[in-house]
């Protein structure tokens, strides 16, 4: 996706971002991992690292000004593995303290359990909800994140991880190993989607989730096709 150069006057730069605010995308992956795997695409809104697996004490995050989808509204979060703890005694749960979408300071996941007593790097957690950390009942969003806390210590040599705020953009349906799905019709649902962009701000990071059945390695290859319109 294009950028205004960086000479360009604020007036152009506007100009290109907000066009870029009006882009749809055609979206094209080749899958040559082994597994079942179904592709998330989203765009990442705010990345908060080394919060540690080895306290069991509140961790303050205090993650930053949602740079895009400003209120919080459809905002979902996620624990990425950064650094593999060693295994830990019994199944750690995991409690984050949040605002949501309605300014409310003190949202709360509850207590949920990371499902797996030794989590791999780049591992999205908990995993009964994957990429989709549960809210408080009736929550729409999270707009920031406050507190993330342990509840039992997960040790190791550096173990930590990274809270993820991000918005779902699409799904893109089953890849089994070798397949290559194109999504490029508005008869796809999800296949044509609009990014948003704040106009001289910032513009969408995108990521794609792996969503994987069972034990998935290999390369998945990802082509983004975009129009002005």
């Amino acid at each position: 996706m294009a950028r205004a150069a960086t000479t360009a006057s604020q007036e152009e730069r506007a100009l290109v971002i907000d066009l870029i605010a009006r882009i749809a995308s055609r979206l094209s992956l080749p899958n040559a991992a082994t597994g079942t795997n179904v592709t998330f695409l989203v765009d990442i809104l705010t990345a908060n690292g080394n919060i540690l697996t080895s306290i069991v004490t509140s961790q303050n995050v205090n993650s930053t000004a949602l740079p895009r989808w400003t209120g919080g509204a459809g905002v979902l979060m996620t624990l990425e593995v950064q650094t593999a703890p060693s295994t830990s005694t019994g199944v750690p749960n995991v409690t984050i303290n949040y605002t949501d979408q309605s300014g409310n300071a003190a949202a709360s996941t509850g207590a949920i359990a990371w499902g797996t007593t030794s989590p791999i790097v780049g591992r999205l957690l908990p995993l009964q909800d994957g990429p989709m950390i549960r809210m408080a009942s009736g929550d729409l969003g999270v707009a920031s994140v406050q507190q993330v806390t342990f509840s039992v210590s997960a040790a190791g040599a550096g173990g930590n991880m990274a809270l993820l705020q991000y918005k779902p953009l699409l799904l893109v349906p089953t890849l089994a190993t070798t397949s290559f799905v194109e999504r490029s019709t508005p008869a796809q649902i999800g296949g044509i989607r609009k990014l948003t962009s704040v106009v001289q701000g910032s513009e969408p990071f995108l990521g794609f989730f792996v969503l994987c059945s069972t034990t998935s390695t290999g390369v998945q290859m990802y082509l983004i096709e975009t129009v002005w319109g």
